[in-house]
């Protein structure tokens, strides 16, 4: 898998002048005891970005009706899935190629269930409607 990450990342890199953008989507259960979120971004506290996708993704997604939570430089006390930890593909990408922008994007346990089908649905067109805005107009 790094070896086409390294392949696609070199061609984009010489294609856009921003750069290029690795997702790695995940779920959680349980809220973190600050509030109550749809999805929690991970970029290893702004370490994994050279841009601010994650403020641009958190604003576009805000705008459509999700609780986002967006962590910033600073770790707060009880923070879940921050792609902090060496462990994560996220943080593993952006030490590999720290020309690409990484995030770790985390999504409740009701977007995921039978019974939260027609909500997951929304959920990815809205992601979808994200990635064609960014690579169009970012």
């Amino acid at each position: 898998m790094h070896h086409r990450i390294a392949q696609l990342s070199e061609e984009f890199e010489n294609a856009s002048p921003k750069p290029p953008l690795f997702l790695d989507l995940h779920g959680f259960v349980n809220q973190p005891p600050f509030g109550d979120y749809d999805l929690i971004i991970g970029t290893a506290h702004r370490r994994s970005l050279q841009s601010d996708v994650d403020v641009w993704f958190g604003q576009f997604m805000s705008g459509r009706g999700y609780n986002i939570y967006l962590p910033n430089e600073v770790p707060v006390n009880g923070e879940l899935f921050a792609a902090d930890s060496a462990r994560t593909l996220t943080r593993k990408v952006s030490t590999e190629f720290p020309h690409v922008d990484c995030m770790q994007i985390e999504i409740f346990r009701d977007y995921r269930t039978i019974e939260g089908r027609e909500r997951g649905i929304q959920l990815a067109y809205d992601m979808g409607d994200f990635i064609i805005e960014y690579v169009s107009n970012y």
